[in-house]
Parts: structure tokens; C-alpha cells; sequence
């Protein structure tokens, strides 16, 4: 949502195995259909069953064809002792087309071949092979590649299901030591001490007096965050990673299964189902690496504290601490820092892993003195009052407290009022 709402990485003790899905997948002979990724993440096309919307194809071009497929591994799965990766793919018996599948292993810099297609001819096939110990398999971005490669007269190739498994996982060793500073955005980004925010009106933003300039990731162009760079400005960008937004140019990714209750008040908005990190990470992580690419210096994610909400969903404080905390870990990844947004009752497990803190009405609620938590460890808290009357009788208190307040309209137009 555009106005901000009083609205991962704990595990439980029996953490023995998740999966993964690709994230990204790239071309560098022949072609891949357009497709949304998502379809991977579901095996349901069976025996002779072809719904083109429901799988990608590999196409080759000259009888050559090379595709990667990109994973992101959470920090929990390099606890594993065992991984094994599947495929549910189509295409004419081996002995008339050979594809390649194969994983790189970083520590030797080389593929290792872990399967071909099958002798299928036209059928789907279901096939698991053993990686073994995924550690070798990892780079130091927290990243696994498989590649497709076709080593003799390919025409397509369609996959239905690709997944990465991690078993044996150990419990009580997934969560990164929180006082640990991240090498990736420690010392490299300036915050500032002054914030504004604006989401409304952004040919008139206003700059001057601010440090830190929020806006929507998906609504500014690259060219309008490099300006705001150009001017010394911190670039604060808005993702949702609490709730779904039916206008988002990514909102036919989301499975219906991550999707709740409706958000009271804000029409096209629902819930987000935060436990199922399988379904949901590759797409926050494809949001994320967006804001990358566009030039953000750290990011703002709403809605972060669904599991105090009536979102639909039966969820814990464990499964929030989990997904919160895994969202700062892939802000981080992507160099970027990440402010704790509201979630005003897990302040004390998240302020290792937040830079900085955001909170809406914190005065009204009276739960601003919990944000000294962040001031110890000399983290900037920026608070936005709507009320003005409440803004005005708190300017001292803030003060003394070294927050960064301002005054703000609800439709976050470019009206604002600092102290």
C-alpha cells in the first residue's frame, strides 16, 4: 500500500528439509518461452498434457542451446548434509535428442553433469538425482546454477517442475549470528539523519533539508534515483513484502495459495501468506534484485508483522521472525540496507538485522520508547505522525530521544513538516 499501515530468520526445532525454485533463467544459445518462473514451482502437467501456460520450452536454435536457471539458498539450507535436485520435463526420446543437465560446482569451477533427458517420447518424466553435500555448490552470494545444455540434435525441450531439495538439515544453526556486522553494507551507505517520504506528487518531491528520500521502487525510474543520487541524496525504496498489490507489474506471479484475507481499507490488497518462504522468497528476491538495478540504496518493506494481523492465515511470531529476517538478508545479498518497518513487538530480535528503523504513529500508540533498542546500537529511527496536534506536543520528546520525526498527510502527497 502507498500510505504506510501499523501493520525470516528463526526456525523451528525440527528443521529437517525445504526446497527451492529458480529465480531467474537466462539464454545464451538458442531461446526460453516467456513464461513467468512460477510455473516451476508446480509439478501438474502429467503423461501427454501440454497447457503452454503452465510450463517454459527450451528451444533450440542451429541444433545449440544453452540455459541457465538461477537459484537463491536461504542461510538455513547451508546447515544441510544433502541436496537433490528434480525435473519434470518433455521432449523426444534420448536416443533421438540429448540434453544436458548439469550444476556447477564452484569449488572445482566446473559443471558437473547430473542427468540428460529421459527416454520419454513426448511424455512428461519425473526425474530426482542426488547432489549430495551442497556446499561445494553454493558461491558466495548464496547462489546455485544449473545449466541445460543440448549435446546432440535438440529441437525443444519443455520443463514443467525444477526444483532444488535440501535434506538433513541441522536445527538451531540457521540463524546468522546477529551481531555479526554484514560485510556486503557495513560503512558503505550513509543514511543521513533527515527523512522524508512521498509517494504522491513526485514531480514536486521535496529534497532540499533531506538525507534520506523514500519513494516507490516501482513507480521511480532509474534515471529519477540516479538524480536524486547526483544530488547526495540516500535513496529509500517502498516494497510491499507483506501483502499483495493486484496493480504490480509482477502481481500474475503470485500463486493464489500465498494470497488472504482482503487488507480492511485498502481495495486490491490481501495478506500475504509468510510461511511459505518456497513460494514467496524467489519473488521478493526478483523484487529486490530490481531495486538493485535501478539504484537503491536500501529498501523500505511494509506490512512486515501479518502474524498480529487478521491475515487469513494461521501464522506464528516465529514464522514473521523467520521471513523478517530473511528479507534483511536479501537486501543485504543485493548491497543494500533494509529498515525495520513497524513490527514494534520484535524490535529486540530484529535490531542486529535491520539498519535503521520506520514507524507510523508511534506517539499515538504510545510504543516509540521501544526504538531505543535501535538508538543503542546507533541506528537512525524516523517516525511519521499524521496528526498534527500529536506531531507538535511530541517535537521535544523526540528530540531528546534523537529521532527524526516529521509530519506527514495520508495520501503521503509532498506536503511535509519536520522537526
Amino acid at each position: 500500500m502507498k500510505h504506510l499501515l501499523l501493520p525470516i530468520f528463526l526456525l523451528s526445532t525440527s528443521l529437517s528439509a525445504m526446497t527451492i525454485y529458480p529465480t531467474i533463467a537466462k539464454a545464451t544459445k538458442g531461446s526460453i518461452s516467456d513464461q513467468d518462473l512460477s510455473v516451476l514451482s508446480i509439478e501438474d502437467q502429467q503423461e501427454v498434457q501440454n497447457e503452454w501456460d503452465n510450463y517454459l520450452e527450451i528451444s533450440a536454435s542451429n541444433n545449440k542451446s544453452v540455459v541457465k536457471f538461477k537459484f537463491n539458498v536461504p542461510q538455513e539450507a547451508q546447515t544441510c548434509t544433502n541436496a537433490k535436485f528434480h525435473i519434470n520435463s518433455m521432449g523426444e526420446p534420448n536416443s533421438n535428442e540429448k540434453w544436458e543437465i548439469s550444476i556447477r560446482n564452484y569449488q572445482e569451477q566446473q559443471f558437473r553433469t547430473l542427468t540428460q533427458n529421459g527416454d520419454n517420447d513426448w511424455t512428461w518424466e519425473k526425474q530426482s538425482v542426488e547432489i549430495g553435500e551442497p556446499t561445494p555448490y553454493i558461491n558466495t552470494n548464496n547462489k546455485m546454477l544449473i545449466k541445460i545444455k543440448c549435446k546432440n540434435r535438440c529441437t525443444v525441450e519443455d520443463i514443467d517442475y525444477m526444483a532444488i531439495s535440501f535434506e538433513d538439515c541441522k536445527s538451531g544453526q540457521s540463524t546468522p549470528n546477529p551481531t555479526t556486522p554484514n560485510p556486503n553494507t557495513q560503512s558503505k551507505i550513509s543514511i543521513g539523519k533527515t527523512y522524508n517520504l512521498q509517494y504522491n506528487q513526485t514531480d514536486d518531491l521535496i529534497t532540499d533539508g533531506y538525507d534520506l528520500i523514500d519513494i516507490d521502487m516501482e513507480d521511480t525510474s532509474a534515471a529519477q534515483i540516479a538524480s536524486l543520487k547526483k544530488e547526495g541524496k540516500t535513496v529509500l525504496c517502498y516494497i510491499n513484502t507483506g501483502a499483495y498489490e493486484e496493480w504490480r507489474s509482477d502481481a500474475n506471479s503470485f500463486d493464489t495459495a500465498l494470497l488472504g484475507k482482503n487488507m480492511s481499507g485498502w481495495a486490491g490488497e490481501k495478506w500475504l501468506d509468510i510461511s511459505r518462504l518456497d513460494l514467496l522468497l524467489p519473488l521478493m528476491s526478483a523484487r529486490f534484485e530490481r531495486a538493485k538495478e535501478k539504484g537503491c540504496d536500501a529498501i523500505h518493506p511494509d506490512n512486515i508483522d501479518g502474524y498480529s494481523n487478521d491475515s487469513g492465515f494461521t501464522l506464528t511470531a516465529n514464522d514473521q521472525l523467520l521471513y523478517n529476517k530473511m528479507i534483511a538478508k536479501l537486501a543485504h545479498d543485493n548491497g543494500m540496507l533494509i529498515g525495520l518497518k513497524n513490527s514494534v513487538a520484535q524490535i529486540d530480535d530484529l535490531v542486529h538485522d535491520f539498519d535503521f528503523a520506520i514507524n507510523e504513529s508511534c506517539y499515538i500508540y504510545e510504543e516509540c520508547s521501544a526504538y531505543s533498542a535501535f538508538i543503542g546500537v546507533n541506528k537512525p529511527v524516523y517516525i511519521i505522525e499524521y496528526d498534527i496536534d500529536v506531531f507538535t506536543s511530541n517535537q521535544e520528546d523526540a528530540k531528546q530521544n534523537q529521532f527524526s520525526m516529521i509530519h506527514k498527510n495520508r495520501n503521503l502527497d509532498a506536503y511535509v513538516r519536520s522537526i
